[in-house]
């Protein structure tokens, strides 16, 4: 008789018995969490007991010796659990996920070895199919992060010093959850049912792991350098999300907190973002940054009537000493005023908005009229819908809102009869 391998001494100890995992009896389970060639499901996470499972994976797994051991059944020293785990499991190298990369760690499942008991290899291949998920939505972030500098010109034109932003009241640490990872913004009133759920699973993810924030922000001494991180970190090695990344990646109690739950294998769950939604991918966090700096600078707007274009081009055409912007969402009119000069006059600043892409312009002028009729301006800037488990980030824009002194309320601003917005002293 052969002695007992590590694979199969680890399947002994760790068996999911199918009374655990049983239905009351006649309920029929549609969701098959141990066919490996399934859809991969999120409930199969914790109904697997898949946390268990890597907990006692990195327990019991031992490190090869430099005269004993192949390496199919053990891990080289130092080498990243993720690495290790995806090696032996796949019985093929070459997988490391450690790191900020597009080739490194593969887009797809690797597969299970042969070598994998029967009974493990459920829990495996949703392991494998986390660790891919996880890395391929870093990858995908940082991307877009590196893809556009718009927030060091906007810094710029506004006279900020990076390394000093907190007195305009711009803290990174506001935008931690679910923002810092890039949070994809489809348009003001509507998200895509893709994007809506990436955003919810980030949000839960950091919630459920800090060290992923602390790996994040570690070189930041306070959250007045966090802004600073976030434009310069993603140009330099490790980039910002990397050092994140490389937390989950290396650290297995990380990792088990941040998939926890099964949020990143569901069968319509998160993949790689594709390269056309760059812009918009990083688009709330520049909408936020500018909108403070605005209010910091004496920026206001003004909610006027609902307008079809025509009446609008003409409004404009005739008006030529205010900059309007019309939505072409919501079709509402707003003025962009400053309370005394501002260091950029409103119509450029109009045009680095709307012709530049310095942020959504319907996030920052409809975002807030939304956030303030719907009476959360000056909470969080990111609110759950419990309705759907999406994200409402109306209240991204920073930018006050109020009414001329004197002047009346526009009926179609009212809710329920009342004026939600003050009016400028």
């Amino acid at each position: 008789m052969q002695p007992p391998t590590f694979l199969s001494t680890l399947s002994a100890l760790f068996i999911v018995s199918s009374a655990a995992a049983a239905l009351p009896s006649g309920v029929v389970n549609s969701v098959n969490c141990t066919d490996v060639r399934a859809i991969p499901y999120a409930s199969c996470w914790n109904d697997l007991a898949v946390p268990d499972y890597l907990a006692a994976w990195s327990r019991e797994t031992p490190t090869c010796s430099a005269t004993k051991g192949d390496g199919s059944d053990c891990c080289v020293a130092e080498e990243p659990w993720s690495t290790c785990f995806l090696r032996v499991s796949s019985g093929a190298a070459g997988y490391e996920c450690n790191s900020i990369s597009i080739d490194t760690c593969g887009t797809i499942n690797p597969g299970v070895s042969d070598k994998i008991p029967i009974d493990l290899q459920p829990q495996v291949r949703y392991a494998q199919n986390a660790i891919i998920t996880v890395h391929s939505l870093f990858t995908s972030y940082n991307a877009a992060l590196e893809h556009h500098s718009i927030l060091a010109t906007i810094l710029e034109d506004f006279k900020v010093d990076p390394q000093s932003v907190s007195p305009a009241g711009i803290l990174y640490r506001q935008l931690e959850t679910p923002l810092a990872l890039g949070l994809s913004i489809a348009n003001i009133t509507a998200w895509g049912t893709k994007t809506a759920k990436v955003a919810a699973l980030w949000s839960a993810a950091l919630d459920a792991a800090p060290a992923v924030k602390e790996a994040m922000f570690a070189t930041a001494a306070d959250s007045s350098q966090q802004l600073s991180l976030l434009i310069t970190k993603p140009l330099v090695d490790p980039p910002l999300l990397g050092s994140a990344l490389q937390r989950v990646m290396t650290d297995i109690s990380t990792f088990i907190d941040f998939t926890s739950e099964g949020r990143f294998t569901n069968q319509d769950g998160p993949t790689v973002i594709p390269a056309d939604r760059d812009f918009d991918i990083a688009t709330g966090v520049h909408t936020f940054v500018l909108s403070k700096l605005m209010q910091a600078d004496n920026y206001y707007a003004i909610p006027m009537e609902v307008v079809d274009q025509t009446t609008f081009d003409s409004l404009s055409a005739n008006d030529k000493n205010k900059y309007y912007y019309w939505s072409p969402s919501t079709h509402r009119m707003y003025e962009l005023r400053n309370k005394g000069s501002g260091h950029i006059d409103t119509f450029t600043l109009g045009g680095h908005i709307v012709n530049d892409r310095w942020a959504d312009a319907q996030l920052l002028f409809d975002g807030n009229y939304n956030c303030t009729a719907a009476g959360n301006a000056g909470g969080k800037i990111v609110n759950e819908k419990p309705n759907n488990g999406g994200i409402d980030v109306s209240c991204v824009s920073q930018l006050p809102m109020y009414l001329p002194k004197g002047s009346p309320c526009p009926p179609s601003t009212q809710v329920g009869g009342k004026c939600p917005f003050g009016y400028l002293n």
